[in-house]
C-alpha cells in the first residue's frame, strides 16, 4: 500500500512539475528578428492586448515578444507574414477581472466546503472501520490508517480504490 501510495505521489508530483513547466522564451523584438526569426519555422501568431506577440513554432516552443505600441506589433507581423503568409494569428483581449473571478471562487468555496466537510467525514469513519476490521497484519493497518487521517479525501479514495489488492494477499504462514 505504502508502495502504491509513493508510486502515486510521485507521478502526481511529475504531472504538476511538467505541466507547470513553462517553454516560453522572452526576447526583444531586435533580438527576435535577429537572431530567433531566421531558425525557426512558425506554427502560429498570438497577438494579446495589443502589447505582446507570442510566436509559436512548430515544434511548440512559444516565444514571447513585448512591444509597447500596436505599431510596433503590426510591423513585426507584418515582417513575419512577408515570409510565411499562411501562418495563423490569434488576436486575444484579456479583461481584468480579477476580483469579480475571486469573488466567485470564494463564494464557490463557502458554498462546496460543508459538502467537501460531510463528504471527508463519511470517507474517513467507512476507511477507518474497514481498516479495523481488516485481516492485514499491523504494520499495514497502521500505514493504511496514517495515510487515511493524514491525507484528507484523497487518502481515503486512495485506500478504498487500492484496498482490494491488500486483502487478496497470501497471509505468511508461521514456521
Amino acid at each position: 500500500m505504502l508502495k502504491k501510495f509513493i508510486s502515486l505521489s510521485v507521478l502526481l508530483f511529475c504531472y504538476v512539475f511538467i505541466s507547470c513547466n513553462s517553454r516560453t522564451q522572452k526576447a526583444s523584438e531586435t533580438e527576435f528578428i535577429n537572431e530567433i526569426l531566421p531558425q525557426i519555422n512558425i506554427g502560429s501568431l498570438e497577438i494579446e492586448n495589443k502589447k505582446s506577440l507570442k510566436v509559436i513554432t512548430e515544434k511548440d516552443k512559444t516565444y514571447l515578444v513585448e512591444l509597447t505600441s500596436t505599431k510596433e506589433i503590426n510591423d513585426l507581423v507584418e515582417k513575419i507574414l512577408e515570409e510565411n503568409p499562411s501562418i495563423p494569428i490569434s488576436r486575444f483581449s484579456k479583461t481584468n477581472n480579477s476580483y469579480f473571478n475571486h469573488a466567485i471562487f470564494y463564494m464557490l468555496i463557502q458554498f462546496l466546503m460543508p459538502f467537501l466537510i460531510i463528504i471527508h467525514l463519511i470517507l474517513l469513519w467507512v476507511c477507518l472501520k474497514k481498516i479495523l476490521k481488516s485481516p492485514v497484519h499491523g504494520s499495514d493497518k497502521l500505514t493504511n490508517t496514517i495515510i487515511v487521517i493524514f491525507v484528507p479525501l484523497l487518502g481515503s479514495i486512495i485506500y478504498l480504490t487500492t484496498k482490494k489488492e491488500l486483502n487478496k494477499r497470501p497471509k505468511q504462514s508461521e514456521s
